[in-house]
């Protein structure tokens, strides 16, 4: 079987790990940059990723509730999305926001 990969465009190990690290690294300065910038805005893009895993974990389980196995991970899936939904509260709550109307606390609470 012949490969249908565009030669040239394949990566040796080593180049993979040192893209994904420089990756890293650029990430990790972009949050550091934007928290020096606004703490709203590194607290939103976090809450952004954790709400996107969240999201991301509830989609693959439901997406095999037709196996029986998976059953206990559909439940786990489920469980996610309600953490993200609260999360998602959490972010519009957040002080400084001014998305929701909110006490001192609301956002600590939720």
């Amino acid at each position: 079987m012949e490969s249908t990969a565009l030669p040239g465009l394949s990566l040796r190990p080593e180049l993979k790990v040192l893209r994904a690290a420089a990756c890293s690294i650029a990430i990790g300065l972009g949050l550091w940059f934007a928290s020096r910038y606004s703490y709203l805005l590194f607290h939103s893009l976090a809450e952004i990723f954790s709400i996107a895993v969240a999201c991301a974990v509830f989609m693959i389980s439901w997406s095999s509730r037709g196996y029986l196995e998976a059953k206990p991970f559909v439940l786990l899936g489920i469980g996610y999305l309600c953490v993200a939904i609260l999360d998602v509260f959490h972010l519009l709550s957040y002080e400084g926001m001014g998305v929701l109307r909110n006490s001192q606390d609301d956002a600590t609470r939720l």
